[in-house]
């Protein structure tokens, strides 16, 4: 009889750790495609976010996408027809994403399947909060300002206005 506890207990335990009867080709593979897959929706998501927002309060948007069609900004027809509250929401509510992803990691920890890396790595790609995200969360006039303006410089131009704001 005793042998048969011990024999559990060790299946109970291997079941546990799937990792080290993995071959490491597998896991590497695995790793990075789940990690392209996930960074991928989670940028998706991080732009439907502010693009949503701006639609659900009547604006024109329009998401751009760059290399490999990642989504990575959000254009804003007529950024002047926005409420301050408008720009706040709609930079700000990606704020939820990071909030999401350490909750995911207390409670569920770190993944032991492909769709439990997925779902971190989509958490983790869409938590990434730009200063142009910032800024519009901070200072929703200067951000009106950078939008209509806007030169494609992108982040160097929203980190110089964040700069002269906090000086």
């Amino acid at each position: 009889m005793e042998e048969v506890a011990l024999d559990s207990l060790h299946t109970e335990a291997t079941a546990r750790q799937p990792l080290e009867n993995m071959n490491i080709g597998y896991l590497v593979v695995s790793t990075l495609l789940s990690g392209i897959i996930g960074i991928y929706f989670g940028l998706s998501i991080h732009e439907l976010t502010h693009y949503s927002v701006g639609k659900l309060r009547g604006a024109n948007a329009n998401i751009i996408t760059g290399q490999f069609h990642m989504p990575n900004k959000v254009i804003f027809e007529n950024p002047r027809g926005l409420s301050q509250n408008t720009i706040r929401i709609a930079t700000g509510l990606v704020m939820i994403y990071p909030v999401l992803t350490i909750m995911f990691l207390i409670f569920i920890g770190l993944p032991e399947s492909g769709i439990e890396s997925i779902v971190l790595f989509t958490l983790m790609g869409a938590s990434g909060v730009s200063p142009s995200d910032l800024l519009g969360m901070l200072y929703p006039e200067q951000w009106q300002e950078y939008a209509v303006n806007y030169s494609g410089e992108g982040h160097r131009d929203t980190l110089r206005i964040l700069f002269q704001q906090i000086r």
